[in-house]
């Protein structure tokens, strides 16, 4: 008779806490709905390129794109700021707990911060700072959400990204002079070419976790978003897109299979590790052999489209400030004294020690070590979703090899790195009477320890 009550009341105190979390994920999955939709910049026809053009672009980018260009479009972020502030610290102890967890993510918002002291563009800094702790509420309001049904958030993202990815496809057949650039290269209602190949593997990849790990859902509907995605990422003309989703798929379904025959804790910080340490091969490898002809065989130099030229200006910058870096001022300093004509440096790594030094970069790989570590601990749920948070993770650290979207707090792929690095760090909801029944046929092993304490 005791044990039926306390199940009871364990039962219902569950029920309670999934209810009181129950619209937290809304002003993330609006957030992510708008991706690259033209809220705060206007579509404009294409047309040919200049060197002068480009550079007049940066500059303009740099000196507005933090306050946005509309009224509308700061209340609008604004409102999902608030909102998101008031949800997280409704559970106070819990994303504190979190936060805890991953005291890198904390460091680094401090470091943005502090940088304003030394920044020749502190409103900049500031602005940043905002957007910063604006995502880490939003992703972290997210996680709450979520972790009473882990899952659900590739679902959720399934929907929203591949309904945004319709109307950039659809974009194209409507309004080819506007969504087709000058090259030919499709960016749809995006800046460009390369922000659609990004969305392109963010929809593949939720979608493909749907569809290869979640077999029940509406099939039909996520492969037609998964068909649309390949269709943007092929249509921008992307390298980095294609080798970037190609190889989150291929982990995501590897990771998925050798977890059904059994594979533990130990196998996905080694292939995570291995998967790294190949990249890091590679680019030894490249550094020394010529491989240009495997460039040219996707129709791309060897100096990756101009990028090689961009890297050695990075190092330039960094030498003459490489412990602090010249603060997170989105290059505003630089663009404007230097004549800097690209916004970024085209490399995650390479941009982050620009803005914040070797301290900076040194953070972020202790945050990446945070993650990874969560997998060896038993009562959080790294292991429950670590088929969507080891592909997704191989997927950025690829993409910011040649792009560079670090510690960017209104880049997707920083959003969505956020939001599975808290749902991953949270701990597994108490066991219920529910959990502890009989497991239905094809759930995936990593939910059978979802009884474990909390």
């Amino acid at each position: 008779m005791k044990n039926t009550v306390r199940n009871a009341i364990g039962d219902g105190a569950a029920v309670a806490a999934s209810r009181s979390d129950r619209w937290k994920a809304l002003p993330f999955l609006v957030l992510m709905f708008t991706s690259s939709l033209p809220l705060n910049y206007r579509l404009e026809e294409s047309h040919p390129m200049l060197v002068s053009d480009v550079a007049d672009l940066t500059r303009e980018a740099a000196a507005g794109e933090n306050t946005g260009s509309s009224l509308l479009f700061v209340a609008f972020v604004v409102a999902l700021y608030a909102m998101s502030g008031m949800m997280v610290l409704h559970k106070p102890r819990v994303a504190g707990a979190v936060l805890r967890r991953q005291w890198p993510l904390v460091l680094l918002t401090l470091l943005v911060a502090a940088s304003a002291l030394w920044s020749h563009n502190p409103e900049k800094v500031l602005m940043n700072v905002v957007h910063g702790l604006g995502a880490i509420c939003i992703t972290m309001a997210a996680a709450l959400h979520y972790r009473h049904d882990p899952w659900a958030i590739a679902r959720d993202l399934a929907l929203v990204l591949g309904v945004n990815m319709l109307l950039h496809v659809g974009a194209v057949l409507a309004i080819p002079s506007y969504s087709i650039d000058w090259q030919g290269r499709w960016q749809g209602l995006a800046t460009h070419p390369n922000t659609l190949g990004a969305l392109g593997f963010t929809t593949l990849w939720a979608n493909s976790a749907v569809l290869i790990c979640r077999p029940r859902e509406r099939r039909a509907m996520h492969a037609v978003f998964a068909l649309a995605a390949i269709a943007a990422i092929a249509g921008a003309d992307s390298v980095t897109s294609m080798l970037t989703a190609g190889s989150s798929v291929v982990a995501l379904w590897s990771v998925h299979k050798l977890g059904r025959l059994g594979a533990g804790r130990d196998f996905y910080v080694g292939t995570v590790l291995l998967a790294l340490l190949l990249v890091v091969g590679f680019k030894l490898v490249s550094s020394q052999i010529d491989l240009g002809w495997l460039f040219q065989s996707f129709g791309r130099d060897s100096n990756f489209t101009g990028r090689t030229d961009v890297w050695s200006d990075a190092l330039g910058a960094i030498s003459r400030f490489p412990i602090l870096g010249w603060s997170f001022d989105d290059h505003a300093f630089l663009i404007a004294s230097e004549g800097l004509a690209y916004p970024s440096y085209h490399n995650g790594w390479l941009d982050l020690c620009v803005n914040g030094g070797l301290v900076a970069v040194l953070l972020l790989a202790g945050l990446f070590a945070t993650w990874l570590r969560q997998f060896s601990v038993r009562d959080v749920l790294a292991q429950t979703i670590a088929p969507l948070s080891a592909s997704f993770v191989l997927g950025y650290f690829l993409h910011n090899l040649t792009e560079a979207s670090f510690l960017s707090p209104r880049a997707q792929m920083w959003q969505i790195f956020l939001a599975v690095l808290f749902l991953g760090s949270c701990r597994r909801p108490a066991p219920t009477v529910l959990q502890a029944q009989p497991q239905p046929p094809g759930t995936l092993p990593f939910d059978k320890s979802l009884g474990a304490r909390p």
